[in-house]
């Protein structure tokens, strides 16, 4: 699976490579923002319900599975997303 590389790239190092640390890959990222509107139109993080949050955090890594497709970068293979995003759309 492609995941569009890290969101906050380091340059090079003095040798030419990469550091081996790059951090929250810009799929991670894509993901961390959709949760926050989640959240912010559900208002239901809190509690014992660890099932929706899971749940709540699935769906946005396919928002950000889908916003990396229409990037260029490729979603997890095999994985049609359309039918869940259409199911619950978030308003930005």
């Amino acid at each position: 699976m492609r995941d569009g590389g890290p969101a906050f790239p380091l340059p090079p190092t003095a040798a030419g490579r990469m550091p081996d640390e790059c951090g929250a890959t810009l799929r991670d990222y894509f993901a961390s923002r959709v949760l926050d509107r989640i959240i912010a139109q559900t208002g239901n993080w809190s509690g014992d319900d660890d099932t929706n949050r899971l749940d709540q955090a699935r769906l946005a890594y396919q928002y950000a599975d889908a916003m990396l497709k229409a990037r260029g970068a490729s979603a997890p293979a095999n994985e049609d997303i359309t039918p869940t995003l259409e199911a619950h759309p978030v308003n930005f």
